[in-house]
């Protein structure tokens, strides 16, 4: 028969039990470190949104923060011109004017948004990492227990421990949450180096049209080149040589565009190189053949003996270099056709004609003994065994040294003339050019100065193969020398011959986009941002699985749960300790095998105790 005393007491059993129930399922529910009236005064203050925003505000200003920086870097970074020595922009117009266009952000400026965004990130990534990790350890003592040795890895390295114990569910979901938590923290290199800074330019309108550019007309100047063709034509050969150095010898020469068409524009003193013209008449030669002649004798002796004929404007006066020359019509004369005073009309060229170059010459040797093979030219170095060689002996020819020139000769089909560019961009100092432009025969235009600058270009050649600073190299490279040479000679000529005729008091003007060339572009890598950001919202899975673990505990999240640490009750460990450890201060392995398993247990009044599995 039951004892009296026993059913007494099983009333306040029953209560004592269900107000236990009722502590562990209720989500609102805190630690209750005092007595009852303590437990219910912080329930009635405590409630589910509150416990909730406490515990994952770091999170959620972490993953809202790292896809605003994400969506700034690819939208509004990619693509986007930035200066990088003034916020004030300034521009200089083409009389030299200082025009201030306002305000912008400087490269430096957006490096330090980028990187504030990723120390906010990464502060806010390791508050919720450091409180993961620490409810995780509470969550892992509670349902499958931990050595001193877990805790430790667990607490300074933010990853898995070697678990103990059963190796539940929950060690499984919690290893998930420390492996999503590390990577984010090495992350911040990716959306960094997602960044490419090249220099690149803005282009701004010119309040002003740039003037002073040249044309060509009749007057006085063509009156005096017509009675001193042969004086008046060196002068202009000497300037359009330095034309030609201007045009190309900046890149000395290695000018790789297909069909670069160039002009020296002395008025543009003040405009910033990648400005843009809207309307400027460019030279153009176009090259739509070569084929070189490999039996040199079946060229008519009228055309093949001209070399050393011709008067003052033949470049075979000066053949000391690897010169390019269209030659003359038979009984045609080198050089332009002034033979009166009349102004030239508006004209183009299109045509084929016999070229030669001058691919070797040797001195001294008593009689014609042959030119070098094709392996081994003066000039050209190796030549293709199609480019047929014509040897020219000349006894005493050179100040009484016996001369032996070798020639190429190739039929060129070619155009000449001008066109007219509507986006020319000032390629370097002085230069507008039409860039990577294809020219087709249709798109030339007339000019009166073709003709002339076609007679100057030959001899133009002897200097600029001498410079060496405005053509190509020519060793092993007589095909895009050549064509090199042939153009280039043409455009210096006709900007030199136009300069020359421009009228005293008159120039034309074009309207300008002036560039800002202190800049730098942003390029950036789509897939490392992507990357990026994927690592850093692996911190928002982690807080799903935290709170589906969490659900099958018997306490909610620790909000405070550094302070909860130093507040457990470990006394249990401490009446079976032999090593003093609660003056620890490094843990050793000998430490960690006395205290053995701990786990985490609510004793009757729902008090967190420590357990040690080697207690008596």
């Amino acid at each position: 028969m039951p004892s009296p005393h026993l059913e007494s007491t099983k009333p306040l059993l029953s209560a004592v039990e269900k107000e236990t129930k009722s502590l562990d399922n209720s989500w609102n529910e805190t630690v209750p470190w005092d007595d009852d009236n303590s437990i219910k005064s912080r329930d009635a203050i405590e409630n589910r949104r509150k416990r909730v925003l406490l515990t994952f505000w770091p999170l959620a200003l972490q993953t809202i923060l790292s896809i605003l920086l994400a969506a700034v870097v690819l939208k509004s970074v990619d693509g986007g011109v930035f200066d990088s020595t003034s916020r004030m922009l300034e521009i200089t117009q083409p009389d030299g004017s200082i025009s201030r266009l306002g305000y912008t952000l400087l490269q430096t400026d957006v490096t330090t948004v980028i990187s504030a965004g990723l120390t906010a990130i990464r502060f806010l990534g390791g508050l919720w990492t450091a409180g993961t990790v620490r409810r995780c350890v509470f969550i892992l003592l509670e349902k499958d227990g931990l050595t001193l040795g877990d805790i430790q890895w667990m607490l300074t390295w933010t990853l898995p421990a070697r678990f103990n114990g059963k190796n539940t569910d929950a060690t499984f979901l919690i290893s998930l949450v420390l492996l999503f938590s590390f990577p984010s923290q090495f992350s911040s290199p990716l959306l960094t180096g997602s960044i490419s800074w090249t220099p690149s330019h803005s282009l701004f309108p010119g309040a002003k049209q740039l003037n002073g550019i040249s044309f060509s007309a009749a007057g006085e100047s063509w009156v005096n080149y017509a009675q001193y063709p042969d004086q008046i034509g060196d002068v202009i050969i000497r300037e359009a040589g330095g034309i030609s150095d201007l045009q190309w010898g900046l890149a000395l020469g290695r000018d790789t565009a297909p069909n670069p068409m160039k002009r020296a524009l002395p008025s543009a003193q003040n405009l910033p190189i990648s400005s843009t013209l809207h309307n400027l008449t460019l030279p153009a030669f176009i090259i739509h053949s070569l084929r070189w002649i490999e039996d040199p004798t079946s060229i008519p002796d009228e055309q093949r003996n001209a070399a050393w004929y011709g008067g003052n404007f033949s470049p075979f006066r000066d053949a000391e270099h690897p010169f390019v020359a269209i030659l003359p019509h038979p009984n045609e004369t080198w050089g332009p056709n002034v033979s009166n005073a009349t102004f030239p009309k508006p004209f183009q060229v299109s045509e084929t004609r016999l070229l030669v170059t001058l691919v070797d010459r040797i001195l001294g040797i008593p009689k014609a003994n042959g030119c070098p093979t094709h392996s081994n030219t003066k000039y050209y170095g190796p030549i293709p065994p199609e480019v047929g060689l014509h040897q020219d002996f000349s006894l005493a020819a050179l100040n009484g040294t016996n001369v032996t020139n070798c020639f190429a000769f190739a039929n060129v089909n070619y155009s000449a003339g001008v066109i007219t560019c509507t986006r020319c961009r000032m390629s370097s100092f002085l230069v507008a050019d039409s860039g990577n432009r294809t020219v087709s025969r249709d798109q030339l235009q007339d000019d009166t100065m073709v003709l002339q600058a076609l007679g100057l270009a030959a001899k133009l050649t002897t200097y600029t193969a001498a410079g060496n600073v405005s053509v190509p190299s020519s060793f092993n490279n007589i095909d895009n020398y050549v064509r090199a040479v042939l153009s280039r000679s043409y455009q210096a000529s006709w900007v030199a011959l136009t300069n020359h005729f421009q009228p005293t008091l008159e120039s034309l003007s074009t309207d300008v986009d002036i560039a800002l060339t202190s800049s730098l572009q942003a390029s950036v890598s789509p897939w490392r941002v992507y990357l990026w950001l994927l690592l850093n919202l692996l911190l928002g899975i982690t807080g799903i699985i935290s709170w589906f673990v969490q659900k099958s505990c018997d306490k909610p999240f620790v909000i405070n749960s550094e302070v909860a640490m130093l507040l457990l009750d470990s006394q249990n460990i401490h009446n079976y300790d032999k090593r003093q450890l609660y003056d620890l201060s490094i843990l050793t392995p000998e430490d960690i095998t006395q205290v053995g398993l701990l786990r985490l247990e609510l004793d009757r009044v729902t008090r967190r105790r420590v357990l040690s599995s080697q207690k008596a």
